[in-house]
């Protein structure tokens, strides 16, 4: 389960990424990505997969969705388990 791998909310997950990485487009695309989860949860979606994910980061024009899959996108798996794990309380 998503709660052993990443146990913090995502609001905290989103800040500690942010203080990791600088580069512009991944601050950019993590701040979106945060927003779509965060607009799904609101919704009462509860499908937080990564394929899900991707796909609709992908709709959104943030990135393609095989990119969730790369090890540089780490941080985007991260954040998108805490919304996964946040979604089961």
């Amino acid at each position: 389960m998503a709660s052993n791998i990443c146990p913090q909310d995502p609001d905290e997950v989103l800040e500690n990424l942010l203080s990791w990485d600088h580069h512009p487009t991944r601050v950019k695309n993590l701040q979106k990505l945060h927003e779509l989860c965060r607009i799904l949860y609101e919704r009462g979606e509860r499908d937080f997969s990564l394929t899900t994910i991707a796909s609709l980061a992908e709709k959104e024009g943030m990135f393609q969705k095989r990119v969730i899959y790369n090890s540089q996108s780490l941080e985007y798996r991260l954040l998108i388990l805490s919304w996964d794990n946040h979604s089961q309380r």
